[in-house]
């Protein structure tokens, strides 16, 4: 029979990372609770099931019940009910504080920084050579002589005279099954000597239960299924499903802009278009196409029991759910499993299905973390903001913007005649771009018929400077001395044990007052504006249930195909291209600046939290799941205004787990908010970041991140997803202002307003001023547009 290991988890967003080696290196079943999950009476009773118990990270302060819960009683169990324990930083000092060690600051924080440890070989490091390790930590144990009479010192590490000097970093119990290190054995950049301490801590533990003659207890009767191991849908995958309706064909002098303009971009109510529009990392240009009353718009707001429903060219709305255990996100997989379609071209990626967006606070929510109440938008009495927003398309058009292939796509199986008549304007349309026509100024006739409007052929346009003139612009962006305060904030926090890294951010708004009428939507006018300043691999433009996104995102944040292979591409590192005296950095002068311990640490510690995010749905299978692996690690692109430091995280959903009913969603919504956009651990750097960036009172959009730091995709009912993070973007609530107002001269103007949000990962290495030129740099590719 496996043997049985127990995590206790600190509410730390590395611990399924620990989980994930532990299950490697030992091959027992690792079982998760957290630290306030159970009584100590309830504890004791199931924890005859076990055979060891590894206590994880955590923020805060092993001094503090509320952030250690349970694992002080663990020390402390009668020696008859004793089991081996490994604890991992927070563990770690947890070990140290029970048997008589004090715990202090450090002087100099190590934040996802990497230094050798010095160990002499034996017990937990025996066969271990150099240990160059990670480390994540603010709090240090210090030994005392009543210490040392209990503890021994496996390993130190010298931080030198300047810093921290000698730090201990590992340490065992003289005659209790405990050992502990301070350092972080699962982190991707700790060597393997550094992680072989788990698989040489689990052979004696394993010695000291088979010298004791313990044998685990079955798990006691209601023991839960991990929430890792139950699906949004409930049910097994049903095969096959409803077969599509499409056209393939070449296109490739193809316009995308004109293409927009075709389907009646610059008018239109609503519009779903997502736009890889950079030159060297984009390819797919997405739209869905609004089809009257079919085409069904699903929203939610944080707190609501059901999703509403509004149907295109019908009034009113529908309410859906209340029943089911995962609430929206349920009802999205309920929804896409009645669509589940075959017979599509296996090249196009998106048959079909949800586009749109999910906000920040409706990740934040699915933290167990409160928002402020009332809401910003209650406050001013405006109409509620859906916090998910997406749409369900049957009608879509698909474009290949590096081979040229075009497909017109209908989950309709009967809806031929709209396959063929757009397969034909598209066609011609493409043809134009190249060829001179001599038709009548007011139409244009294509083949079977198809008539498009002289309005759709190509033009010679420039784009004018300003987009708009400078009177009708007002800009509000944030306060220099607040935001590197709230730098400052953020390192208290940092120096305190509660985080390692906080992504503060801040919000510019953009009052635009404009004519009543005017021939285009200004969302369109914005959108073909940034396009041509700042292209970007998932840009696209959104417009539905009374929102509007425009987004130029370099970063991905969660990909999936329909073969069960997952990808995101956390961002952490910018450096502007452009110098201030006008010259351009060059990518060597970037490389130089990015390869700082500064701004590795940055990207190292997203990339270790978005293992996390990972191996907490795919660890565990029962078939091969391809492991959850970093494929680039601090890699840097190129944009076109800045230099990015990207890493590549991957894994996989096997062939079991699908049939089983999980799905791209399952991993989605476990993985909100992005966690490039809130810091690690997660659950915490979120609850002081909602402190520290302000409420409503205080006036930036309404007290909350809404759209930005959110994500913008599609899932496809072919089964694949992409999902991008919010940011250098922008949104509107189409209806803040009304539709009217007078201007100065009585006459009747119309008033928008766009939030532009941007901002940096804090850490202990940070400078204010640095971040705050950060900021700027993010906020300007944007906010150019109205300048």
């Amino acid at each position: 029979m496996a043997r049985r290991i127990l995590l206790v988890d600190a509410y730390d967003s590395f611990s399924n990372n620990l989980a994930a080696l532990i299950r490697q290196t030992t091959n027992a079943e690792v079982h998760t609770i957290k630290i306030d999950d159970y009584t100590l009476s309830k504890f004791r009773g199931f924890l005859k099931s076990f055979d060891a118990i590894v206590i994880g990270p955590g923020p805060g302060t092993p001094t503090n019940d509320e952030d250690v819960g349970i694992i002080p009683h663990i020390y402390g169990l009668p020696e008859e009910e004793v089991v081996p324990v490994f604890g991992v930083c927070l563990g770690f000092q947890s070990l140290c504080l029970a048997f008589g060690a004090g715990i202090g600051r450090l002087k100099v924080v190590k934040h996802g920084q990497s230094s050798v440890i010095t160990h002499h070989r034996g017990d937990i490091f025996e066969g271990c050579g150099v240990v160059d390790a990670i480390r994540y930590h603010s709090l240090r144990a210090e030994m005392n002589e009543g210490a040392l009479g209990e503890l021994e010192v496996l390993a130190v590490t010298d931080d030198g005279e300047g810093e921290n000097g000698e730090v201990v970093m590992a340490v065992k119990h003289r005659r209790l099954p405990f050992w502990g290190v301070q350092y972080h054995p699962e982190s991707c950049c700790t060597n393997l000597d550094g992680a072989r301490v788990v698989e040489n801590w689990w052979r004696l533990a394993t010695g000291w239960l088979d010298g004791k003659g313990r044998v685990s207890e079955a798990l006691p009767a209601g023991w839960g299924v991990p929430p890792e191991r139950r699906n949004l849908l409930g049910v097994p995958r049903k095969e096959g499903g409803r077969g599509l309706c499409w056209q393939m064909f070449h296109a490739p002098c193809l316009d995308i802009v004109e293409l927009c303009e075709l389907l009646e971009v610059k008018r239109a109510e609503k519009f779903a278009m997502l736009d890889s529009s950079a030159k060297h990392t984009g390819r797919y240009t997405i739209l869905g196409v609004f089809m009257p009353g079919v085409t069904e718009t699903f929203t939610w707001r944080v707190g609501d029991e059901k999703v509403s429903v509004q149907t295109f060219g019908k009034s009113g709305r529908d309410e859906v759910g209340g029943n089911t255990s995962f609430g929206v996100w349920s009802e999205l997989a309920v929804k896409m499993a009645g669509f589940g379609a075959t017979g599509g071209d296996g090249e196009s990626p998106f048959w079909g299905g949800f586009m749109g967006y999910i906000n920040y606070e409706a990740g934040v929510t699915g933290l167990d973390v409160p928002l402020a109440s009332p809401r910003g938008d209650e406050k001013a009495g405006r109409t509620r903001i859906p916090d998910l927003n997406v749409t369900f398309f049957h009608r879509s058009i698909v474009v290949d913007n590096i081979s040229g292939k075009v497909w017109v796509q209908s989950l309709e199986v009967d809806d031929e005649e709209w396959v063929t008549g757009m397969a034909e304007k598209v066609k011609l349309l493409a043809a134009m771009s190249i060829t001179p026509t001599t038709t009548p100024p007011n139409e244009v006739v294509g083949g079977s018929g198809v008539t498009l409007p002289r309005s759709t052929m190509r033009t010679t346009t420039t784009v004018k400077e300003p987009l708009f003139p400078p009177s009708a612009v007002e800009i509000t962006q944030p306060g220099k001395e607040k935001y590197m305060r709230n730098v400052l904030a953020c390192q208290k926090e940092l120096a305190k044990g509660e985080s390692y890294e906080l992504c503060l951010t801040a919000q510019t708004t953009v009052d635009l007052t404009l004519p009543l009428q005017e021939e285009e939507d200004t969302a369109w006018k914005i959108y073909k504006h940034l396009r041509k300043r700042n292209p970007a691999p998932f840009a696209g433009l959104y417009k539905a249930s009374g929102t509007t996104l425009i987004s130029s995102s370099p970063e991905r944040f969660l990909s999936w195909d329909r073969d069960g292979n997952f990808q995101l591409r956390p961002i952490k590192g910018t450096v502007r291209k452009s110098k201030p005296d006008g010259s351009i950095v060059s990518r060597s002068e970037a490389e130089e600046i990015l390869n700082t311990p500064k701004e590795r640490a940055e990207n190292l510690m997203i990339v270790d939290l978005i293992r996390h995010d990972l191996h907490g749905v795919l660890s565990g299978q029962s078939d091969e799941d391809g492991g959850v692996k970093v494929s680039k690690l601090m890699g840097i692109e190129e944009y076109e205004t800045v230099f990015q430091l990207v890493s590549v995280i991957e894994g996989r959903m096997g062939e079991t787990m699908r049939g089983e009913g999980f799905t791209g969603m399952d991993v989605l919504h476990r993985s909100l908010p992005p966690g490039s956009m809130t810091g690690a651990p997660k659950k915490r750097s979120v609850e002081i970041l909602q402190d520290i960036e302000g409420t409503a009172d205080e006036g930036d959009n309404c007290g909350e991140r809404a759209v930005y730091s959110g994500v913008f995709g599609y899932w496809s009912v072919c089964g694949a997803g992409d999902w991008s993070v919010v940011i250098r973007s922008m949104y509107r609530f189409d209806d803040e202002f009304g539709s009217q107002h007078q201007d100065g001269s009585g006459e009747g103007v119309r008033k928008e307003r766009w939030r532009i949000g941007a901002g940096g990962a804090v850490t202990a290495l940070s400078d204010a001023e640095g971040e705050w030129e950060e900021m700027l740099t993010k906020l300007n590719s944007t906010l150019a547009v109205f300048q």
